[in-house]
């Protein structure tokens, strides 16, 4: 039977099975059904700003399973036999929407009641969330880097010999095959990554997004942070922000993930136009970026000049001629090299301690 537009059911049951039964199967069989009735407009729901938010813009899918999840925890407390309790909590349960057809699983709902109940599991629980949070980080973006760097080089080398073949009347055909073939190589790189991220994030589609930030952001950072403030600022935040939303993600796994993941969004751009407005532009209008100098220099912390003692080495000068050529070849190649951003923090944090150590 169709719903009236107002109205939302919601089924739980701890077998995936009796929640696919229609109800007059489930009447038929004796399985017993608990009703709950919760109107929108009541207060256990909070506020009317936060009601109107929920029935305007979240949904109440978020509400209804941590409802289910506290309720099956105070029951499990509860329960005074040792054997039913194990058997309760053991027993994550399922949840399905039957307007949307969507069925939500509740099986990590016991552990993380399990480890959040005590203060040292607490404490561990915590800091496996901050080790998956930099692991996951580091690995998603050293990834993302290398496939966004490798690619543009291939680009531009492709674009330099297809020049070449069309300016000398020679045939392009071989030389674009043999590029595409070596581009289908970072396919498999790609869908590896998405699996990868699969196995952390219940959600594919949030996994999605969560890649696709990535890659906007290191094209970001490929693309227009060129000068030392920027390169500073923007690899720093972006970690801050991006680390911020995987610890809220693991240790809430049933929460707003959505709602963080687009706050987050919204302050990566609010960096991304800071960046932009302040360091880059002035940079740009000044002339400290250029074609001949595409990036600023980042200098070593703790660096220091040291004046050379002795005869300086002769260098060879090369003719004109050598030298325009040279130029080039190689302009695209040096205007397209970038600090990729888990690179960037890692590689300034060792210059920084190897500079003291020095």
């Amino acid at each position: 039977t169709s719903l009236p537009p107002d109205r939302l059911v919601y089924l739980f049951s701890a077998e995936k099975g009796y929640l696919m039964l229609p109800p007059a199967l489930r009447q038929k069989h004796g399985i017993e059904t608990q009703r709950v009735r919760i109107s929108v407009e009541d207060a256990c729901l909070g506020p009317p700003v936060v009601r109107g938010i929920l029935k305007h813009l979240l949904g109440y899918d978020t509400v209804v399973m941590n409802w289910i999840i506290h309720a099956k925890a105070y029951l499990v407390e509860s329960v005074a036999r040792p054997d039913q309790r194990h058997a309760l909590s053991s027993r994550g349960g399922f949840l399905y929407n039957v307007r949307s057809a969507e069925l939500f699983s509740l099986s990590f709902a016991s552990e993380f009641l399990t480890y959040t109940g005590d203060a040292p599991k607490l404490a561990l629980f915590k800091l496996g969330v901050l080790l998956t949070t930099l692991f996951l980080f580091f690995t998603t973006t050293t990834l993302v880097s290398f496939t966004l760097r490798e690619t543009q080089e291939r680009m531009l080398r492709f674009t330099y010999h297809l020049q070449h073949q069309v300016r000398h009347n020679l045939p392009y055909g071989p030389l674009v095959f043999t590029h595409v073939v070596e581009s289908l190589v970072f396919v498999p790189i790609m869908v590896g990554i998405l699996f990868f991220l699969f196995e952390f994030f219940n959600d594919q589609l949030l996994a999605f997004l969560v890649l696709s930030v990535v890659w906007l952001c290191e094209v970001y950072s490929v693309v227009a942070v060129r000068t030392t403030l920027s390169t500073r600022f923007f690899p720093r935040i972006f970690f801050m922000y991006l680390s911020l939303f995987h610890i809220y993600f693991f240790s809430f796994p049933y929460g707003f993930s959505y709602l963080a993941l687009a706050c987050c969004v919204a302050f990566l751009f609010h960096a991304v136009t800071l960046s932009w407005n302040r360091w880059e532009v002035p940079a740009l209008v000044s002339g400290q970026i250029t074609i001949d100098r595409p990036r600023m220099e980042i200098p070593w912390y703790g660096h220091r000049q040291r004046p050379t003692r002795g005869r300086q080495r002769e260098v060879h000068q090369p003719s004109p001629t050598a030298a325009a050529a040279a130029a080039a070849v190689s302009l695209p190649l040096r205007c397209s090299r970038s600090l990729p951003l888990a690179s960037g923090l890692a590689g300034r944090w060792s210059r920084h301690a190897g500079a003291h150590a020095t």
